[in-house]
């Protein structure tokens, strides 16, 4: 029998207070704090104030409080943990703040993006770029080395992990340090060492109680050497948010009392995400029902409709959905920000290498959002020609190539991919481009944006992502479910033994699975044309299937075309652009039954993705 102990859990200030019962609700809560029993307001006096310390018999009172009252929250607890269960553990002193959460992502990632930002924009000692540079150039070697600190943004949170978040104020004073102008006078910057000095004492291996108390001292000299408006943006930051969505539910709905303002508001920010003001227009009706009544969610969510037409009905001849119309006049505009692109892109482009994917995600988001100053939702036509444009300019960089060297159809379809990807991603919770407007001729597109007659915008059901009428509720006009059913049973496969086969091409094998297979067979026209020897494998067994379609002058099979065209064109590299095994250029419309002209793709869509995932699995093994 093995015998195990709770000691302690491990985790963020969310995780952690709904583990032991505390309250969530860290911006409006009057208790917050899970090691003491401070108040709000005294914290907001003096942020370096402690109130009584949280114990077991201090807890049991509340949760007796709560249990002979209707209270919901008392002292800052909601419920009893059933962790308080065990003998030899309670959440008072089994719940310790979190190295990882508490300090790097949380403390270090805000308070020194917040110094580096007024040491680049207001003091201009250095910038952005060369922080990023002098990062890049860096020699990290050991443990540094897996932790080498990401991109600094500008006026950003620390994007990095905890371990990087690390490194990078560690190393900071290697980074730039020379470039500070009188580092011992400058505020900052001693905030920074002061910063690093702390995180380098709670780290060490080894504390003793002189070192808390040296500690604690140290705290209170760089919070009290905080400048007044540092002092106020770390300590009210996380409420400014959460002040502005109040004031604009209580001018939505005046009635609502100051506690049920306050506790929705927390609930949007924390369980709802809704981190601005502007946010609020995204929030949908299913997300307010436990809190609102059925005519406030209606009044909220029209307000925000209103708000939203308004916005774009204030500046029309420059409008999203002009602009997209016009689509035409501003691709021919466009400049790709090239100075925007990371440093390592910068780099390769100028020594003409394949640019790492992760860059080239990067440089991605940075041309949509780009593109989107000029058109909020870009037609496939408007990316194909800045994809085009991407790729003629530096061709080494971003076409699509073999590992041989040779350039995949057009050169731009996983760049047009990803661009294109990206553009729905980040307006998939737009619903403007479900508006669908009257089909417009061309005269009518080219005429001016400023023409007095603008369309009547319509809403319409849209099939986005799948069936629109998914198993109606209604059936058809003349249906019954039998009738259905009936249907449904009639476009069944009848057979599946022999009989039942395809007549093109097929490969037959015996056994569980491809690679265990002891006999492979090649059938045509429901017969066996070719059987190979049981010491024959699935490799041998497919180079008979392949060769079987230029054997027999056949066209490949639709469900198999883009693995069969990827080993005629990447393995067997055999690429014919005429004959009778391409598929031809001329076909009779399955819509009017009239002769038309096939699109010509110089190369399966599914198969340039597969070589490209394929080279960037290659590039991440390698490396």
């Amino acid at each position: 029998m093995i015998k195990a102990v709770l000691i302690a859990f491990l985790g963020d200030n969310l995780g952690s207070h709904c583990i032991g019962g505390f309250t969530e609700n860290f911006s409006c809560s009057k208790h917050f704090c899970r090691y003491c029993l401070v108040d709000r307001e005294g914290f907001i006096k003096n942020p370096l104030a402690l109130g009584p310390k949280r114990t077991a018999d201090n807890y049991k009172d509340s949760i007796e409080i709560l249990s002979t009252t209707d209270q919901s929250v008392v002292n800052g607890i909601k419920f009893n943990s059933v962790f308080n269960s065990l003998k030899y553990f309670h959440v008072c002193s089994g719940l310790p703040p979190c190295l990882g959460h508490d300090l790097f992502e949380g403390v270090v990632s805000g308070d020194l993006s917040l110094y580096i930002d007024t040491l680049v924009r207001v003091e201009k000692h250095f910038t952005y770029n060369e922080l990023n540079r002098a990062i890049a150039k860096f020699k990290h070697i050991g443990s540094d080395a897996l932790s080498k600190p990401c991109e600094v943004k500008t006026g950003q949170r620390l994007a990095g992990s905890a371990a990087q978040n690390r490194c990078l104020l560690r190393l900071l004073p290697l980074y730039i340090g020379e470039k500070i102008k009188d580092p011992v006078d400058n505020e900052v910057w001693q905030l920074c060492l002061k910063l690093r000095d702390i995180v380098e004492l709670v780290c060490a291996p080894q504390i003793s109680h002189n070192d808390i108390a040296y500690l604690k001292i140290m705290i209170e000299e760089s919070f009290c050497c905080l400048p007044a408006p540092f002092s106020f943006f770390m300590i009210f930051s996380p409420y400014i948010s959460v002040m502005e969505i109040e004031d604009e539910i209580t001018c939505i709905l005046p009635e609502l009392e100051r506690q049920k303002v306050l506790s929705f508001a927390d609930h949007l920010k924390d369980v709802i995400s809704v981190q601005q003001k502007s946010d609020l227009l995204l929030v949908e009706a299913d997300d307010l029902k436990h809190f609102l009544t059925p005519i406030q969610i209606r009044k909220l969510l029209l307000f925000g409709n209103s708000e939203e037409t308004s916005t774009q009905t204030i500046h029309p001849p420059s409008s999203t959905s002009t602009s997209c119309y016009h689509s035409s006049s501003w691709v021919s505009d466009f400049q790709i920000p090239w100075q925007r692109f990371p440093l390592r892109l910068s780099q390769a482009i100028t020594s003409g290498v394949r640019a790492h994917p992760e860059d080239r995600r990067s440089m991605v988001r940075i041309v949509v959002e780009a593109m989107q100053v000029h058109c909020k939702i870009p037609k496939r036509s408007a990316c194909e020609e800045i994809a085009k444009i991407i790729v003629n300019t530096h061709p080494q960089t971003f076409a699509d190539f073999t590992d041989k060297g040779e350039r995949l159809g057009s050169g731009h379809y996983s760049l047009l991919r990803s661009i294109k990807c990206r553009v729905e991603h980040v307006n998939r919770d737009n619903v403007t481009h479900r508006l669908r407007r009257p089909k417009r001729t061309r005269n009518e597109e080219d005429c001016s944006p400023e023409r007095d007659d603008t369309s009547k915008v319509v809403r319409r059901l849209v099939d986005s992502y799948g069936c629109i009428n998914w198993h109606p509720v209604q059936l058809p006009e003349g249906e019954t479910q039998t009738s259905l059913e009936e249907k449904k049973n009639r476009l069944l496969c009848p057979s599946t033994g022999y009989h039942g086969m395809l007549h093109s091409v097929s490969l037959i094998y015996l056994g569980r699975s491809l690679l265990t297979a002891t006999c492979w067979m090649v059938s045509a026209e429901r017969h066996i044309i070719f059987e190979l020897h049981s010491a024959n494998c699935f490799a041998d067994a497919l180079s008979v299937f392949f060769g079987s379609f230029y054997v027999l002058n056949l066209e490949y099979q639709e469900a198999a075309c883009a693995t069969l065209e990827l080993i005629q064109r990447f393995f067997v590299r055999i690429n014919p652009e005429e004959g009778t095994k391409c598929t031809s250029k001329f076909g009779t419309s399955r819509k009017t039954g009239t002769s038309v002209k096939r699109k010509v793709v110089h190369i399966n869509p599914r198969v340039t993705t597969f070589l490209q995932r394929l080279t960037e699995f290659e590039w991440k093994t390698s490396n």
